[in-house]
């Protein structure tokens, strides 16, 4: 019965093992991309690496740029 029981122990340690890989990314939250501020004729804007290349960006306060 001992055997039979670090058998079971040891068979649910391994599946967790290989589950992990596949479980773990679909609970955890996902990281956010992270966003670029660059001034532009005396205007900060934020350009976002979602947005695409081209599209521009939005604009933000100016506080945003003055620690870059």
């Amino acid at each position: 019965m001992r055997r039979r029981l670090i058998a079971v122990f040891v068979a649910l340690d391994g599946l967790c093992a290989l589950a992990s890989p596949l479980l773990a990314p679909a609970l955890l939250p996902s990281p956010q991309p992270e966003s670029t501020y660059v001034e532009i004729a005396g205007m900060c804007v934020e350009e976002a690496p979602d947005l695409g290349a081209g599209l521009g960006g939005r604009l933000v306060d100016m506080s945003f740029c003055a620690g870059a």
